[in-house]
């Protein structure tokens, strides 16, 4: 292929540059070509390795690499037109900056409206002495980056709140990645934010990717939106970190009055030096959560989420806040001010001094048909509540663990059919109507029962099951239909009844929620019923081959010895160290052996049935007492 390397352009304006290559309207295609070590070295000298006034630049299977410009593109400058880049490699390129130049996109950079698409390919170890250690857009600018894209250890090394983005800067333009994946990079100047993607009243469409490893100075290890738009589509950032002062916002943060929005994405295992492990709102952003998952980050206040100031806004919706860790307070969720709304969604199983789940210092929060539970604190194992007003109805606050406050430490108003499993250490007003205090709520632990994320089941038993009075949600934190039973059930997860789940798990034959060796049994009792040696009953096809035979009640024991999902129970220890349920497991195979040698007078003999339901009752006896209930 053509090589274009070690080549000078030395004018000092913006426009001049080019260091490889200067085009200007023309239609420019380079297939297979390295173009590297060229420098556009003027004083705002852009585009070492190309510079593109106007026109269409198509660039294929070819590689940029070590080229450097003062101004801007250390790669490639764009002012207007067109760039395509398919499967190309952008390496090591770099924007220098100098005494009358910021030094802007490491390897690739736009300054009118030009629009970039990408396709394929990398772009790797390249910096910027400012801003967007891979990539700048400005206003008016377009990025689209279609699939396949990795932009990885690229950095950004400006000084100021305002500078960063050590893979991705967007100064107002419009960004879309898809299918991209971002980590290892890094906004490192003293206020450096945005170690992944800064956007600075742009808009920015994330879907399906990966965000991690990234980090940030001041804030925002892998995202930071300042005023701008951000949307995150089934997304995943992870182990991104903010590391500086003031150190907020290890997933994403907000400043000014950004709107952002999290569907269907996971933000996990992200660190932030003082607030906001997973998420930090600003007092005038808007942040809304939906069909996610906050999980396992750590600060030191607010783990979870961080709501800052006076009148920002947070909503989350059908998502699960779990496993976070904040040193101070707000395992979960800490709110200092602004309105928020938390609705068929789940917090379980953060950690804190103070206000395990939710710590409130001031503004108001609502809480619809939420579940609170496994939570830990000294103080407010569940809520925490020091200031502001935290309203809650149709929710379930229990199981959690605090000296003080176990589940709720301080004031809350309660608009009616909440249960709280220990109130001691709370003051409840408002709507007393369909509480229940002083209860055990009998949930299954934090665990897949349907749906895009994790909850906790309520079980058989449980006295949150058609408990909330009066107008409900449509449906649960999964998905499933309210009500099913004559009301809906208190918190975000609704137990499905016969005939009713609008989501059944494989193995569910009795169609109550979730797979135990119940299930089992109704395929027993099933089968003996029958004159013929199968028959069709779409409930106990487990195997979905047209007919119901011990198949299918192996299918029902192997989900069960795995632990797969859908299998609730609060039995803390391994299935698969219960002696009845391998039993059980040795004793079906000998059935399922005699159904295939069509042998029916061994598989529906009446000793047979009464070794399997002898076995399932040692199974039910060998779980805890509160199980005795069920019978076989």
């Amino acid at each position: 292929g053509t090589l274009i390397t070690r080549n000078t352009a030395r004018g000092n304006a913006s426009d001049d540059g080019g260091g490889g290559v200067f085009n200007n309207a023309g239609t420019l295609t380079i297939t297979g070509a390295t173009i590297s070590n060229n420098v556009a070295s003027g004083t705002s000298g852009s585009g070492g390795g190309l510079l593109s006034l106007v026109g269409a630049v198509s660039i294929t299977g070819s590689t940029l690499s070590f080229n450097t410009s003062k101004r801007a593109g250390g790669g490639v400058e764009i002012v207007n037109g067109s760039i395509g880049l398919l499967t190309s490699v952008l390496f090591s390129n770099t924007a220098t900056g100098g005494a009358s130049a910021a030094g802007n996109g490491g390897a690739i950079h736009t300054s009118g409206t030009a629009g970039v698409t990408i396709s394929g390919g990398s772009l790797v170890s390249n910096q910027a002495a400012t801003e967007g250690g891979a990539i700048w857009i400005q206003r008016g600018g377009a990025l689209f980056a279609l699939g396949n894209v990795v932009i990885a250890n690229n950095r950004a090394h400006g000084p100021t709140a305002d500078d960063g983005g050590g893979a991705v800067f967007n100064n107002g333009g419009a960004i879309s990645l898809n299918n991209a994946f971002l980590f290892g990079n890094v906004a490192d100047g003293t206020s450096g934010s945005g170690g992944g993607i800064f956007n600075l009243g742009g808009t920015v469409v994330v879907s399906n990717s990966f965000i991690g490893s990234n980090i940030a100075n001041r804030a925002g290890g892998g995202i930071e939106d300042n005023g701008g738009t951000t949307q995150l589509n089934t997304v995943t950032v992870t182990a991104n970190r903010v590391i500086g002062a003031p150190g907020n916002g290890g997933g994403v943060h907000a400043t000014g009055a950004s709107r952002i929005t999290i569907v269907g994405s996971t933000i996990t295992q992200n660190f932030a030096a003082l607030e906001g492990g997973g998420l930090w709102n600003s007092s005038s952003g808007t942040l809304t959560v939906t069909d996610s998952t906050v999980d396992g980050n750590i600060a030191t206040m607010g783990a979870g989420l961080f709501a800052d100031g006076a009148s920002g806004s947070i909503t989350i919706v059908s998502s699960t806040v779990s496993r976070n860790i904040a040193n101070e307070s707000g395992g979960g969720i800490l709110i200092e001010g602004g309105s928020h709304q938390i609705i068929n969604s789940t917090v379980s199983s953060n950690f804190a001094k103070a206000g395990g789940g939710i710590q409130s210092l001031g503004g108001t929060t609502d809480l619809t048909s939420v579940t609170i539970a496994s939570n830990n604190a000294n103080q407010g194992g569940g809520i925490n509540s020091v200031g502001g007003t935290v309203s809650i109805f149709g929710s379930i606050i229990a199981t959690n663990f605090a000296a003080v406050g176990a589940d709720v430490a301080g004031a809350i108003m309660s608009k009616g059919s909440n249960l709280i499993g220990n109130p001691a250490g709370a003051t409840i007003t408002g709507v007393q109507a369909g509480n229940i205090n002083n209860v055990n709520p009998r949930l299954g632990s934090l665990q897949n029962n349907g749906g895009p994320t994790e909850t906790h089941a309520i079980l058989t038993g449980s006295p949150a099951i058609d408990a909330a009075v009066g107008p409900s949600l449509s449906v649960d934190q999964r998905g499933i239909a309210r009500p099913q039973g004559a009301n809906a059930d208190i918190g975000a997860f609704e137990r499905s009844t016969v005939g009713t789940l609008a989501k059944r798990l494989p193995g569910d034959t009795d169609r109550d929620g979730y797979v135990t060796p119940l299930d089992v049994l109704v395929i027993v009792n099933s089968l003996n019923r029958s004159t013929e040696e199968t028959f069709a009953l779409d409930d106990l096809d487990v195997d979905v081959d047209g007919v119901v035979s011990p198949l299918d009640v192996l299918m029902v024991i192997n989900v069960l010895n795995r632990g797969e999902q859908g299998l609730i129970s609060d039995d803390t220890r391994g299935l698969d160290t219960d002696p009845y349920l391998s039993l059980l497991k040795n004793q079906l195979a000998m059935w399922f052996e005699a159904f295939k040698e069509k042998d029916r007078d061994f598989w529906v003999d009446e000793t047979v049935e009464e070794g399997l339901l002898n076995t399932l009752a040692g199974y039910l006896a060998n779980r805890s007492e509160e199980d005795s209930f069920l019978e076989v």
